[in-house]
C-alpha cells in the first residue's frame, strides 16, 4: 500500500487551488493509484521461474561468446524480439533484446545496444553479424 492515499471523491483543499488540467492530471493519478493498489492486493509480485542469463553484446564482447551464442542459437527454434529506442528519433541509436527460450525453466536474453557495437571493420562485428541469420532463419 501507498503511504499517500488520494481519495478522487473527496479531493485535499489545495486540489480547488490547481487549474483545470491540474485538476484532471490529480484525478487521473488518484484513480491509478487506488487501481495500482487494487492489483498489488488482489496479485502477488511476479516472480520469474526461469533460469535467465543475461548477456550484453558490445565492443568489449569476446568472439567466444558470440561463437557460444551461435551455437546456442543453431539449438533454438523459439524467441522473443523487443527494441527500445527514443521516441521521435529515426535512425537513433536502440537497444535490442532477443530472448532464446531454451525450455520452459531456461533463457538467454542477449542486449545489444547498437551504439556500443564494435568497428564494422573489425572481425567482432562480423561476428555479430552472423549471429543475426541465424537467430532470424
Amino acid at each position: 500500500m501507498s503511504y499517500a492515499k488520494r481519495d478522487p471523491n473527496n479531493p485535499p483543499n489545495y486540489y480547488y487551488n490547481l487549474n483545470k488540467k491540474q485538476q484532471q492530471n490529480w484525478i487521473k493519478t488518484a484513480k491509478k493509484m487506488n487501481k495500482n493498489e487494487d492489483l498489488q492486493a488482489k496479485y502477488p509480485p511476479f516472480k520469474s521461474s526461469s533460469n535467465i542469463n543475461i548477456i550484453h553484446i558490445h565492443h568489449k564482447s569476446t568472439i567466444d561468446t558470440i561463437n557460444d551464442l551461435i551455437i546456442l542459437a543453431n539449438r533454438t527454434s523459439r524467441y522473443t524480439v523487443d527494441t527500445e529506442s527514443e521516441r521521435k528519433k529515426i535512425n537513433n541509436d536502440a537497444l535490442i533484446q532477443i530472448q532464446f527460450l531454451h525450455s520452459t525453466d531456461a533463457s538467454t536474453i542477449i542486449l545489444i545496444e547498437t551504439a556500443y557495437l564494435p568497428n564494422p571493420q573489425t572481425t567482432l562485428y562480423t561476428k555479430i553479424k552472423e549471429l543475426w541469420p541465424t537467430i532470424f532463419n
